[in-house]
Protein backbone atom coordinates (compact mmCIF):
# COMPACT_ATOMS: atom_id res chain seq x y z
CA UNK A 1 0.00 0.00 0.00
CA UNK A 2 2.81 2.46 0.92
CA UNK A 3 4.75 1.59 -2.24
CA UNK A 4 1.64 2.25 -4.34
CA UNK A 5 1.14 5.73 -2.80
CA UNK A 6 4.83 6.66 -3.29
CA UNK A 7 4.61 5.62 -6.93
CA UNK A 8 1.51 7.73 -7.52
CA UNK A 9 3.11 10.83 -5.89
CA UNK A 10 6.19 10.43 -8.03
CA UNK A 11 4.11 10.33 -11.22
CA UNK A 12 2.31 13.55 -10.20
CA UNK A 13 5.56 15.33 -9.40
CA UNK A 14 6.98 14.29 -12.76
CA UNK A 15 3.93 15.77 -14.55
CA UNK A 16 4.25 19.08 -12.65
CA UNK A 17 7.94 19.32 -13.45
CA UNK A 18 7.24 18.68 -17.16
CA UNK A 19 4.60 21.44 -17.27
CA UNK A 20 6.87 23.95 -15.56
CA UNK A 21 9.74 23.19 -17.91
CA UNK A 22 7.42 23.70 -20.93
CA UNK A 23 6.32 27.09 -19.56
CA UNK A 24 9.93 28.15 -18.99
CA UNK A 25 10.86 27.14 -22.53
CA UNK A 26 7.97 29.22 -23.99
CA UNK A 27 9.02 32.28 -21.96
CA UNK A 28 12.62 31.94 -23.08
CA UNK A 29 11.50 31.93 -26.75
CA UNK A 30 9.62 35.18 -26.10
CA UNK A 31 12.74 36.78 -24.59
CA UNK A 32 14.98 35.45 -27.37
CA UNK A 33 17.25 33.21 -25.22
CA UNK A 34 16.86 29.42 -25.34
CA UNK A 35 16.66 27.54 -22.05
CA UNK A 36 17.56 23.80 -21.85
CA UNK A 37 14.78 21.47 -20.78
CA UNK A 38 15.55 19.98 -17.35
CA UNK A 39 15.47 16.19 -16.97
CA UNK A 40 12.87 14.63 -14.73
CA UNK A 41 14.25 12.64 -11.78
CA UNK A 42 12.38 10.78 -9.11
CA UNK A 43 13.03 11.95 -5.55
CA UNK A 44 11.63 11.19 -2.13
CA UNK A 45 8.39 13.00 -1.37
CA UNK A 46 9.76 14.92 1.60
CA UNK A 47 12.81 16.30 -0.24
CA UNK A 48 11.03 17.31 -3.47
CA UNK A 49 9.89 20.93 -3.99
CA UNK A 50 8.30 22.37 -7.13
CA UNK A 51 10.52 24.97 -8.87
CA UNK A 52 9.02 28.44 -9.26
CA UNK A 53 9.51 30.14 -12.59
CA UNK A 54 8.92 33.89 -12.27
CA UNK A 55 10.43 35.54 -15.36
CA UNK A 56 10.09 39.34 -15.49
CA UNK A 57 8.23 40.59 -18.56
CA UNK A 58 10.24 43.14 -20.57
CA UNK A 59 8.85 46.63 -21.16
CA UNK A 60 8.16 46.07 -24.88
CA UNK A 61 6.00 42.97 -24.56
CA UNK A 62 2.26 42.68 -25.14
CA UNK A 63 1.03 43.76 -21.67
CA UNK A 64 2.02 47.35 -22.59
CA UNK A 65 -0.15 47.50 -25.75
CA UNK A 66 -3.53 47.64 -24.02
CA UNK A 67 -2.22 50.54 -21.96
CA UNK A 68 -1.47 52.52 -25.14
CA UNK A 69 -4.87 51.62 -26.51
CA UNK A 70 -6.54 52.89 -23.38
CA UNK A 71 -4.74 56.23 -23.74
CA UNK A 72 -5.91 56.73 -27.36
CA UNK A 73 -9.50 55.81 -26.58
CA UNK A 74 -9.52 58.16 -23.60
CA UNK A 75 -8.21 61.03 -25.70
CA UNK A 76 -10.96 60.49 -28.32
CA UNK A 77 -13.64 60.34 -25.67
CA UNK A 78 -12.34 63.53 -24.05
CA UNK A 79 -12.42 65.37 -27.38
CA UNK A 80 -15.99 64.28 -28.01
CA UNK A 81 -16.94 65.23 -24.49
CA UNK A 82 -15.47 68.73 -24.92
CA UNK A 83 -17.24 69.55 -28.18
CA UNK A 84 -20.51 67.62 -27.80
CA UNK A 85 -20.98 67.97 -31.56
CA UNK A 86 -23.34 65.09 -32.08
CA UNK A 87 -25.27 65.92 -28.95
CA UNK A 88 -25.98 69.50 -30.11
CA UNK A 89 -26.17 69.05 -33.88
CA UNK A 90 -28.20 65.80 -33.93
CA UNK A 91 -27.53 65.14 -37.61
CA UNK A 92 -28.53 68.57 -39.00
CA UNK A 93 -27.35 72.11 -38.31
CA UNK A 94 -30.72 73.78 -38.01
CA UNK A 95 -32.02 77.31 -37.51
CA UNK A 96 -29.86 80.46 -37.40
CA UNK A 97 -26.70 80.75 -39.52
CA UNK A 98 -24.65 83.89 -40.20
CA UNK A 99 -21.90 84.22 -42.83
CA UNK A 100 -19.45 86.97 -43.76
CA UNK A 101 -17.51 86.38 -46.99
CA UNK A 102 -15.26 88.24 -49.40
CA UNK A 103 -13.68 87.42 -52.72
CA UNK A 104 -12.97 88.34 -56.32
CA UNK A 105 -15.20 88.74 -59.36
CA UNK A 106 -14.85 88.58 -63.12
CA UNK A 107 -17.45 89.22 -65.79
CA UNK A 108 -18.66 91.00 -68.93
CA UNK A 109 -20.92 93.97 -69.57
CA UNK A 110 -23.04 93.71 -72.71
CA UNK A 111 -24.17 97.13 -73.95
CA UNK A 112 -27.15 97.06 -76.27
CA UNK A 113 -27.24 100.84 -76.36
CA UNK A 114 -26.02 103.50 -73.95
CA UNK A 115 -25.11 107.02 -75.08
CA UNK A 116 -23.12 106.56 -78.26
CA UNK A 117 -22.38 102.89 -77.52
CA UNK A 118 -24.26 100.21 -79.40
CA UNK A 119 -23.83 96.43 -79.25
CA UNK A 120 -20.48 96.35 -77.50
CA UNK A 121 -19.01 94.28 -74.68
CA UNK A 122 -16.56 95.19 -71.89
CA UNK A 123 -14.78 92.86 -69.53
CA UNK A 124 -14.59 93.76 -65.86
CA UNK A 125 -13.14 92.47 -62.60
CA UNK A 126 -13.45 93.47 -58.98
CA UNK A 127 -13.79 92.47 -55.35
CA UNK A 128 -16.84 91.93 -53.18
CA UNK A 129 -17.93 91.56 -49.58
CA UNK A 130 -21.16 89.91 -48.52
CA UNK A 131 -23.12 89.30 -45.32
CA UNK A 132 -25.72 86.51 -45.31
CA UNK A 133 -28.34 85.29 -42.88
CA UNK A 134 -30.04 81.93 -43.44
CA UNK A 135 -32.51 79.86 -41.46
CA UNK A 136 -31.93 76.13 -42.00
CA UNK A 137 -34.87 73.71 -41.75
CA UNK A 138 -34.48 69.94 -41.64
CA UNK A 139 -36.50 67.70 -43.97
CA UNK A 140 -35.04 64.27 -43.25
CA UNK A 141 -31.75 63.24 -41.63
CA UNK A 142 -28.97 65.49 -42.99
CA UNK A 143 -31.08 66.96 -45.83
CA UNK A 144 -33.00 70.21 -45.58
CA UNK A 145 -33.56 73.66 -47.05
CA UNK A 146 -32.70 77.23 -46.15
CA UNK A 147 -34.40 80.61 -46.37
CA UNK A 148 -32.78 83.97 -45.79
CA UNK A 149 -31.35 87.14 -47.24
CA UNK A 150 -28.06 88.93 -47.81
CA UNK A 151 -26.50 92.33 -48.38
CA UNK A 152 -23.17 93.31 -49.86
CA UNK A 153 -20.82 95.65 -51.66
CA UNK A 154 -19.16 95.12 -55.05
CA UNK A 155 -16.27 97.26 -56.27
CA UNK A 156 -15.37 97.10 -59.96
CA UNK A 157 -12.09 98.25 -61.43
CA UNK A 158 -12.29 100.46 -64.51
CA UNK A 159 -9.73 101.34 -67.13
CA UNK A 160 -9.48 105.12 -67.44
CA UNK A 161 -8.87 104.73 -71.17
CA UNK A 162 -12.05 102.72 -71.71
CA UNK A 163 -15.21 104.33 -73.02
CA UNK A 164 -17.50 102.49 -70.60
CA UNK A 165 -17.01 103.11 -66.85
CA UNK A 166 -18.88 100.93 -64.35
CA UNK A 167 -19.04 101.97 -60.69
CA UNK A 168 -19.20 100.33 -57.29
CA UNK A 169 -22.53 98.70 -56.50
CA UNK A 170 -24.57 98.15 -53.34
CA UNK A 171 -26.44 94.89 -52.96
CA UNK A 172 -29.79 95.38 -51.21
CA UNK A 173 -31.38 92.56 -49.17
CA UNK A 174 -33.45 90.21 -51.27
CA UNK A 175 -34.80 86.67 -51.15
CA UNK A 176 -32.48 83.69 -50.63
CA UNK A 177 -33.53 80.03 -50.87
CA UNK A 178 -31.67 76.77 -51.31
CA UNK A 179 -31.12 73.11 -50.52
CA UNK A 180 -28.56 72.00 -47.96
CA UNK A 181 -27.07 68.63 -47.01
CA UNK A 182 -25.10 67.86 -43.85
CA UNK A 183 -22.59 65.08 -44.49
CA UNK A 184 -21.57 65.19 -40.82
CA UNK A 185 -21.55 67.70 -37.97
CA UNK A 186 -18.33 69.08 -39.49
CA UNK A 187 -19.18 69.34 -43.23
CA UNK A 188 -22.19 70.60 -45.16
CA UNK A 189 -22.85 71.80 -48.71
CA UNK A 190 -25.65 73.87 -50.22
CA UNK A 191 -27.00 75.08 -53.56
CA UNK A 192 -28.76 78.44 -53.45
CA UNK A 193 -30.72 80.83 -55.61
CA UNK A 194 -31.14 84.50 -54.79
CA UNK A 195 -32.88 87.52 -56.24
CA UNK A 196 -32.16 91.09 -55.13
CA UNK A 197 -31.65 94.67 -56.34
CA UNK A 198 -28.24 96.19 -56.97
CA UNK A 199 -27.70 99.96 -56.97
CA UNK A 200 -25.21 101.59 -59.38
CA UNK A 201 -24.67 105.32 -58.93
CA UNK A 202 -23.10 106.96 -61.96
CA UNK A 203 -22.43 104.42 -64.71
CA UNK A 204 -20.71 106.54 -67.32
CA UNK A 205 -19.98 106.55 -71.04
CA UNK A 206 -17.05 108.71 -72.14
CA UNK A 207 -16.86 109.05 -75.89
CA UNK A 208 -15.82 112.65 -76.29
CA UNK A 209 -14.64 115.75 -74.45
CA UNK A 210 -18.17 116.91 -73.60
CA UNK A 211 -21.69 115.66 -73.10
CA UNK A 212 -20.68 112.42 -71.41
CA UNK A 213 -23.58 110.11 -70.65
CA UNK A 214 -24.06 109.16 -67.00
CA UNK A 215 -26.88 107.20 -65.41
CA UNK A 216 -27.72 105.92 -61.91
CA UNK A 217 -29.89 102.82 -61.90
CA UNK A 218 -31.14 100.02 -59.68
CA UNK A 219 -30.76 96.71 -61.50
CA UNK A 220 -32.42 93.36 -60.68
CA UNK A 221 -29.81 90.66 -60.00
CA UNK A 222 -30.22 86.89 -60.15
CA UNK A 223 -27.62 84.81 -58.33
CA UNK A 224 -27.02 81.04 -58.45
CA UNK A 225 -24.52 79.91 -55.83
CA UNK A 226 -22.95 76.93 -54.13
CA UNK A 227 -20.98 76.77 -50.90
CA UNK A 228 -19.26 74.28 -48.61
CA UNK A 229 -18.84 74.84 -44.86
CA UNK A 230 -16.11 73.08 -42.87
CA UNK A 231 -16.62 73.45 -39.11
CA UNK A 232 -13.47 73.68 -37.00
CA UNK A 233 -15.44 74.29 -33.79
CA UNK A 234 -18.93 73.54 -32.58
CA UNK A 235 -20.35 76.82 -33.89
CA UNK A 236 -17.68 78.21 -36.26
CA UNK A 237 -16.82 77.19 -39.81
CA UNK A 238 -14.81 78.22 -42.84
CA UNK A 239 -16.79 78.73 -46.05
CA UNK A 240 -15.77 78.39 -49.69
CA UNK A 241 -18.39 79.79 -52.08
CA UNK A 242 -18.92 80.37 -55.79
CA UNK A 243 -21.59 82.46 -57.53
CA UNK A 244 -22.79 83.03 -61.07
CA UNK A 245 -24.87 86.18 -61.54
CA UNK A 246 -26.93 87.87 -64.22
CA UNK A 247 -28.01 91.54 -64.16
CA UNK A 248 -30.24 93.12 -66.79
CA UNK A 249 -31.31 96.76 -67.04
CA UNK A 250 -34.01 97.83 -69.47
CA UNK A 251 -35.29 101.38 -69.35
CA UNK A 252 -39.09 101.58 -68.92
CA UNK A 253 -39.59 103.66 -72.05
CA UNK A 254 -37.10 101.90 -74.32
CA UNK A 255 -38.07 102.11 -77.98
CA UNK A 256 -35.91 101.01 -80.87
CA UNK A 257 -37.13 103.81 -83.14
CA UNK A 258 -35.84 106.59 -80.85
CA UNK A 259 -32.26 107.82 -80.34
CA UNK A 260 -30.38 106.27 -77.40
CA UNK A 261 -30.85 108.91 -74.74
CA UNK A 262 -29.62 108.01 -71.22
CA UNK A 263 -33.10 107.18 -70.03
CA UNK A 264 -33.35 104.83 -72.97
CA UNK A 265 -30.26 102.79 -71.96
CA UNK A 266 -30.24 99.02 -72.10
CA UNK A 267 -27.38 96.77 -70.90
CA UNK A 268 -26.71 93.60 -68.96
CA UNK A 269 -23.88 91.95 -67.05
CA UNK A 270 -22.84 88.36 -66.40
CA UNK A 271 -20.17 87.69 -63.80
CA UNK A 272 -18.71 85.04 -61.53
CA UNK A 273 -17.71 85.36 -57.89
CA UNK A 274 -15.36 83.21 -55.85
CA UNK A 275 -14.83 83.85 -52.15
CA UNK A 276 -13.94 82.70 -48.64
CA UNK A 277 -15.41 83.58 -45.30
CA UNK A 278 -16.51 82.72 -41.79
CA UNK A 279 -19.78 81.12 -40.70
CA UNK A 280 -21.37 81.17 -37.25
CA UNK A 281 -24.08 78.66 -36.38
CA UNK A 282 -26.16 79.82 -33.42
CA UNK A 283 -27.00 76.70 -31.39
Amino acid sequence: MVVHKISRIQRRLGLVTLLLSSAAAGQSQTNGTPVPTPTTTAAPPAATTAPKATPAAPANTLPFIPELGDIHIEQILNKQEIHHWERHVRGFRREHNFALTAGVSSGTWSIRHFGTLNHQTYDNSGIYSKFQYAYHIQIVRGFGYLLGSSAGYHYETADSRAVFHPVAAYEFPGILAGLVYNFSPAIRVAMTGESYLERHNGIEEKNGPNDDTKISVTIPAYDAGVFIDVFYDLGWALRLEAHRRHLDYQAPNERTDEPPFPVNAAFSKDDRWLGLGLVYHLL
